[in-house]
C-alpha cells in the first residue's frame, strides 16, 4: 500500500497498533547530507478486524536540507516467522 492508504487506515480506525517498537537499528551516515537507517520493527494489533503479529526489516534513506532531516525513500519488508 502507499504511504497515504497507510496514514488513512490508522486515522480511521481500520488499523490499530498496540506495539510497534524499532529494535536492531543501524545508522550510518556518509558525508554531512546522507544517512542510512536500518532495522526491524515489531508490530502487533488489528487491521479491519483481523490480528497482526509481524516482524518487518526497513531501511530509511535520510537527506539533511536546509539543516533539517528529511526521509528521502524507505522500504520494508516483512521477515518470515
Amino acid at each position: 500500500t502507499a504511504a497515504g492508504d497507510d496514514i488513512e487506515d490508522a486515522r480511521s480506525g481500520r488499523v490499530h497498533y498496540d506495539v510497534f517498537e524499532n529494535y536492531d537499528m543501524k545508522v550510518r551516515v556518509y558525508g554531512d547530507h546522507t544517512a542510512i537507517v536500518t532495522g526491524k520493527t515489531k508490530i502487533k494489533g488489528n487491521a479491519q478486524g483481523k490480528p497482526i503479529d509481524i516482524v518487518v526489516q526497513f531501511t530509511d534513506t535520510f537527506v539533511k536540507e536546509s539543516g533539517r532531516w528529511r526521509l528521502a525513500a524507505g522500504h520494508v519488508s516483512r521477515l518470515k516467522e
